[in-house]
């Protein structure tokens, strides 16, 4: 999560929702949360095995007391190992 001057964002919440391999998803993860990958970094670890799925997952925004900072964006997934990351940046576009 970046902010309008380019800064990493830390403390929002994500929220990952929807349906993965017949499963419903519902996980959280912060902002700030995995360093190793930037410093705004968060991470969901969805399943163990790779699964296609064709937007069924949602990750959204939210400022932690469960109001949207963002829509919901849609993903999709497949059942490569090889192309099993999903990379989601956000960016702030106005002043809050």
């Amino acid at each position: 999560m970046f902010a309008l001057d380019g800064a990493p964002i830390s403390n929002l919440v994500v929220r990952l929702g929807g349906e993965f391999n017949g499963e419903p998803l519902a996980m959280e993860s912060i902002t700030g949360s995995a360093t190793e990958i930037g410093p705004g970094g968060y991470l969901f670890n969805i399943a163990n095995l790779p699964a296609a799925s064709d937007e069924t997952i949602w990750v959204q925004i939210d400022d932690g007391s469960g109001e949207a900072l963002s829509e919901r964006i849609f993903v999709t997934t497949t059942a490569d190992c090889n192309q099993n990351l999903i990379l989601v940046n956000w960016r702030q576009i106005r002043e809050q």
